[in-house]
This record gives C-alpha cells, sequence and structure tokens, in this order.
C-alpha cells in the first residue's frame, strides 16, 4: 500500500471507506460521464445503493469543481461548456460517476489488518482478496448501472467501464491517518476481470452529441429502484451513433446508422417470430430471402408489432 494525494471528499459510513473506481468511459463523440444538473451535483447526490456481502456500495456524482477557486480556469471552461435542453433553464455538464464501498463487516478487524500493511509496506494475501472482492462486485454493479442510465435515462453515450486502470487497484481511506492509500490487485486482475469486453483502441476523441436529458432531484428515486437491464444490442449502438452523428449535422450518415439498427432489430424480431411461432421454418436463407423481399420499414412495422413485449425485443422508440 502506499499513499496517494487524493483530494476526494470523505464521506460518512458505519464502516471501513474505500474508492473503488471513477466512471466515465463513453463512445466516440459522448461527454465523459452522466450530463447532470449544475445545480444538483453541487449536493453531491448518491444515485445509486447497493448491498452485497456486507459492503455497501454507492454510485456518487461529484462536483467536479469542489473546493476549487472560482478564478480557476476549469471554472470558465464548464460555465462556456454548459448545455440546457430546448425551451429548458436549467443548465448541466458532464460529470463522472464515483463508486464508494462502505465495509462493515469485522471494520474494526480490517481496518487494524490495513493499517498493519501501511506499517510494513507489504499487502499481505488479506488485504488482496479484500481488494479482489471490492473490485469484483464494483466492476459487476458498474456494468449493470451503466446499462439502466444508458436505456432508462438517454444517457446513450456511456459505455460499460472497461478500462483497466480503474479496475487495478482500489484506494483505502485511513481515518487515524486522514489519508488515502493505494492497494494494488496485480498486473493479472483486470484482464481476466474485464475480460474480452477491453477495449485498448477505443476512440476517446470529444466531440459534440444529442443531448436529450439532464438528470436531476426527480431522478434519483427511479433511478434507486430501477431494475438491472439487458446489455446493450447492436441496433442500439447504432440508435447512439445516430443521435451523435445528427449533432454534428452528418444526416447522412446519421439515417445510415439508424436504418442498419432497425434492419437489425426487426431480423432480430423475425428469428424470434419464426422459432417460437413458426417453429421449422428458421433454417437455411429464409430469414436473409425474406429481409431482402420486403422493404425494411415494412418488415420492421410487422415484426417489432408482432414481438412488442416479448423477451429480447429491444426498448427503443422506432416510431
Amino acid at each position: 500500500m502506499h499513499e496517494v494525494p487524493m483530494t476526494l471528499p470523505k464521506l460518512d459510513t458505519h464502516g471501513v471507506l474505500f474508492h473503488v473506481a471513477t466512471l466515465g468511459d463513453s463512445i466516440p463523440g459522448g461527454p465523459p460521464g452522466i450530463w447532470i444538473s449544475n445545480a444538483f451535483v453541487k449536493q453531491n447526490p448518491e444515485l445509486r445503493r447497493e448491498e452485497r456481502n456486507g459492503v455497501t456500495f454507492r454510485f456518487m456524482a461529484i462536483d467536479p469543481l469542489l473546493g476549487v477557486s472560482s478564478r480557476a480556469p476549469i471554472c470558465l471552461l464548464c460555465k462556456v461548456t454548459s448545455q440546457s435542453l430546448p425551451g429548458d433553464k436549467e443548465s448541466g455538464n458532464a460529470c463522472p460517476i464515483q463508486l464508494y464501498a462502505d465495509w462493515s463487516q469485522e471494520p474494526e478487524r480490517v481496518s487494524d489488518v490495513l493499517e498493519s500493511a501501511i506499517d510494513t509496506r507489504e499487502d499481505s494475501s488479506e488485504v488482496t482478496e479484500i481488494a479482489h472482492e471490492l473490485l469484483r462486485g464494483g466492476y459487476e454493479l458498474s456494468c449493470a448501472f451503466i446499462n439502466i442510465l444508458r436505456r432508462r435515462f438517454d444517457q446513450y453515450w456511456l459505455r460499460s467501464p472497461t478500462d483497466l486502470f480503474i479496475w487495478s487497484n482500489v484506494l483505502y481511506f485511513s481515518r487515524p491517518r486522514q489519508k488515502w492509500f493505494s492497494i494494488l490487485a496485480g498486473k493479472d486482475f483486470a484482464p481476466k476481470l474485464v475480460g474480452a469486453e477491453w477495449n485498448a483502441g477505443t476512440d476517446r476523441t470529444h466531440r459534440p452529441f444529442a443531448l436529450d436529458r439532464i438528470l436531476g432531484q426527480n431522478d434519483v428515486a427511479e433511478m434507486a429502484i430501477a431494475q438491472p437491464e439487458p446489455d446493450p444490442s447492436f441496433a442500439d449502438e447504432m440508435v447512439a451513433t445516430a443521435l451523435i452523428e445528427l449533432r454534428e449535422n452528418r444526416v447522412r450518415s446519421a439515417v445510415l446508422h439508424v436504418c442498419i439498427g432497425l434492419e437489425s432489430q426487426a431480423k432480430v424480431g423475425l428469428r424470434l417470430l419464426l422459432e417460437r411461432r413458426l417453429k421449422g421454418l428458421a433454417r437455411g436463407n429464409l430469414l436473409e430471402a425474406i429481409a431482402k423481399e420486403v422493404n425494411t420499414v415494412t418488415l420492421a412495422r410487422v415484426v417489432l408489432s408482432e414481438t412488442e413485449g416479448e423477451v429480447g425485443s429491444q426498448e427503443i422508440a422506432w416510431s
């Protein structure tokens, strides 16, 4: 364990406090994090809370200007990049989500183990396993929360948090020393945790995007009880890209992406119909033959109306 000069807020907890991850990955063109009301984020709101094996995971929106002088350049940048929805006076900005963990299992013993590791500068196997448990739980819950934000709250540019650096360590807050310390998970842990989802070649260039919703106080109650959503489909990804292309006034590209998504989802629905209602017909090149003969929009209207509410149907407002 080694000290890190972090200025993270020290939350009120019943056990041992950890900072697990910062979530802000976005698809190309999207902002780094959720889009949240400037007034609301100043409250550093807790967006969602999850209990797992005696550990309370808390997703917090931390004000990026917390503790920053009003004369600092970042304050001017925040003001310039602030946006509001059409006809809405409330403005917002992109804000990463901070994931904290409150470890309430034998907190005094765990704290003694961690403080001892700081003194000896050696992480015992127990210290490493604590980090692994926090990262495993944090990664799974973070992926689920990102899906909820994308599908229920229009934060469509968000990606699953697959940056290996995020899941390579956790931070422990030492109350006796009033300092943060890092616990490394080991070089092989993060790649195994993230697996094939990791994409080292992600384009992180910041470009404009289409803003559909600003998160505020009224969203928290729904966000806290929202059930896990299915992983984004290929059609979801195409629609998200189309929205970003529209904001950049690349209309032809936007239309192309959304048509590809519509065709993909229509085929998914057609396959579902054939397998469930017309068993025995879903074989050979029948699917492609039907798709080629029928106009995409016509096919989509028929298929999606028939599969509405079926398992596997994505909640995209194709109309």
